[in-house]
């Protein structure tokens, strides 16, 4: 059974992709700042006879992640700006098989295509709207859940399920 998809590859596609890969691990790195800031700052405070010093590792400690916080957003953002891809907002069609998918990107009368089997690629991952095929560990292949000309999500879990990572 062959099962075609085509998706089309937009901003609003790869900001929900970086949210559902990487909002955990910056809030996650964030906390464990804070709280190495704060048990730092604690302990000069208890520890030392200069609260001064305390007062500002602790201003530092919410100062510190805000500044990093920030700093990932514009770069996510400027990213996002400069990728050509993304940009063009190309229309990718995917047809999937048993033991294969094919990907074809049809662009101002250029045609490219390429097959990936399952099991050489680094991960699938599964989001609420997308499927997220990293053929390395920094390139990734967005499928929309919308896109489904023939077959269906189910069926297509059938083929990638085993290849499926269940946590980020």
């Amino acid at each position: 059974m062959e099962i075609i998809n085509e998706t089309k590859i937009t901003k609003e596609a790869n900001k929900k992709m970086n949210k559902f890969l990487y909002r955990k691990k910056i809030i996650i790195t964030l906390v464990i700042l804070e709280i190495a800031f704060l048990g730092f700052s604690a302990l000069i405070y208890f520890g030392l006879e200069e609260p001064m010093f305390a007062l500002f590792v602790l201003l530092l400690a919410f100062l510190f992640p805000l500044i990093l916080f920030i700093n990932l957003r514009i770069a996510m953002k400027k990213a996002q700006k400069n990728n050509a891809v993304i940009v063009r907002e190309p229309i990718v069609r995917y047809e999937f098989y048993e033991e294969y998918f094919s990907v074809s990107v049809e662009e101002k009368g250029f045609c490219s295509k390429s097959d990936y089997h399952y099991e050489v690629l680094c991960s699938i991952l599964e989001a609420p709207e997308y499927f997220y095929f990293f053929i390395t560990f920094n390139q990734v292949l967005i499928v929309s859940k919308d896109g489904f000309i023939s077959g269906s999500v189910q069926d297509l879990k059938k083929y990638i399920g085993p290849y499926i990572k269940k946590n980020i």
